[in-house]
Parts: structure tokens; C-alpha cells; sequence
């Protein structure tokens, strides 16, 4: 009988709120792709499985409707901030196929995404897809289920959304995104702005010479060169990110050392 008490009832109520939100924005499942039931579904199966552990004591004095209403608006929000925070990691590596379109001459090159509806490029719909292989194949979601179950220790459920100090957080993160796409996109460009320096002494010593015609092609094949020749080191290193990541977005939510 002590499964339907009102305290583990309503705990579980709260799990499934903060879970359902992750679920709706989390890497991968967020996706647009991902029926909205599924995400859902999937999101109230991992939260009965996560409600049991609940401690009842936990819970806060809730007065009045109000009162309710309040905690499960702050469930939502620390729900949202960390499936939020968490797949930002992916937006990075879109950055870098814009980066290298663009630099490229790819960059009129553009495509829908079916997963968000957006325009995007190929290289970047491209890294997005090696990203999520990644992903689940270094067990990328059973991290997320981790630090979410670890979440409701640190702000237990219905204690209030996330402070002031995870936006900042996670506005934090935004700068870590900027870093990871800089970092991955450099040795291309580095090659690139290598290329067009010789393209330009080119051009001074053969006058005559169309390099509109020969620079654009070049570009692109000295771009795909240097992806497939560096797919080894790039792949490591989109691991190293991955695997850091989810420990970094806690931590910026939650505010957790």
C-alpha cells in the first residue's frame, strides 16, 4: 500500500514532468522526427523507473494550487535547461559544417534538415548524423539518464526550477559551443586560407588566368581532402567532446561541482 501513498504519488507526478520536458528537447529524441507521443511515452517510462528511488521526505510543503502549479512550472524548466543545455553539443558540430561551407564554397549549397526544418548545408546535416552514431555508440544517452536521475537529488522534485546561475550557465555553454566548432574547423581552414594565398600569387603571375573558374572546385576538393584525411583525429575529437559534454551541461544547470 505504500506505492499509492499521496507523497510518492504526487514524487512520481514531478519525475514525470522534468522527464517528459528532457525528453521533448534532449539530443536525438528531441528531434522533430521523433513523434511527440514517443517522446513522451518514452519519457513517463524512465520516469516510473526513476520515481521509485524518490525519497517522499523530499518533497516540499505544497499549500494551495498555486503553490503546485509553481513546482511543476519548475520541473518543466529544469527539464527543458538540461535536455537544452545537453544537445547543444550537436548545434556545435552544425556550426562547423557551416564554418567549412562557407569557407568551402559550399555555402549556397543548402538543404532542409528533416529532424529540425531548418536550412542547413551538407557538411553540416553530415557532421550532425556522424555526431549521433557517436553518440550512441559511446552510450551517450545512458549518460543523460544518469545525470538526470542525479538531478533530483540535487534539486529534489518539486523543490523549484533552476536559478539564475544555470541561465548563466548555460550561457556559458553557448561560449564552450563557439570553442568546439573554432577548434574542429581550424586545420580546413588553416589549409583553406593556405589556398587562397597560393591562389592569389597565382593569379599575379597568370593574369590572364579565370580563377573563379579554379578556385571554387579546388576549394571544395581541398576541403573533402582534408575531411577524409583527418577522419581519424576529427572522430577522436568529437568523441573527447561528446563524452565531456553531459558532465559540463550538469554542471551548468545544476549547478553541482
Amino acid at each position: 500500500m505504500s506505492a499509492l501513498e499521496p507523497e510518492l504519488l504526487l514524487a512520481g507526478l514531478f519525475a514525470s514532468v522534468r522527464v517528459v520536458a528532457l525528453a521533448i528537447v534532449a539530443p536525438v529524441f528531441g528531434n522533430t522526427a521523433v513523434p511527440m507521443r514517443m517522446r513522451a511515452g518514452l519519457g513517463i517510462l524512465v520516469a516510473s523507473s526513476l520515481s521509485q528511488g524518490l525519497a517522499a521526505t523530499a518533497l516540499p510543503e505544497l499549500s494551495s494550487g498555486i503553490s503546485l502549479a509553481g513546482a511543476v512550472v519548475g520541473e518543466l524548466l529544469i527539464g527543458f535547461a538540461l535536455g537544452f543545455a545537453a544537445r547543444l553539443v550537436f548545434d556545435a558540430m552544425g556550426l562547423v559544417g557551416g564554418l567549412l561551407s562557407a569557407q568551402g564554397g559550399l555555402g549556397a549549397a543548402t538543404l532542409i534538415d528533416p529532424g529540425s526544418g531548418a536550412s542547413t548545408t551538407s557538411p553540416s546535416l553530415l557532421l550532425e548524423s556522424i555526431a549521433v552514431l557517436l553518440y550512441f555508440a559511446i552510450d551517450g544517452h545512458h549518460v543523460l539518464i544518469r545525470a538526470l536521475a542525479t538531478s533530483f537529488s540535487v534539486l529534489p522534485p518539486g523543490g523549484g526550477g533552476p536559478f539564475v546561475a544555470s541561465a548563466i550557465g548555460i550561457a556559458g555553454l553557448g561560449a564552450d559551443l563557439f570553442s568546439i566548432a573554432v577548434r574542429l574547423a581550424a586545420p580546413v581552414t588553416a589549409a583553406l586560407l593556405l589556398a587562397n594565398l597560393a591562389m592569389g600569387v597565382l593569379g599575379r603571375v597568370l593574369p590572364e588566368m579565370n580563377l573563379m573558374m579554379v578556385q571554387i572546385p579546388a576549394h571544395v576538393l581541398l576541403m573533402l581532402g582534408m575531411m577524409l584525411a583527418g577522419v581519424s583525429g576529427f572522430t577522436a575529437a568529437v568523441v573527447g567532446s561528446l563524452e565531456r559534454w553531459p558532465g559540463r551541461a550538469f554542471t551548468a544547470v545544476m549547478g553541482a561541482p
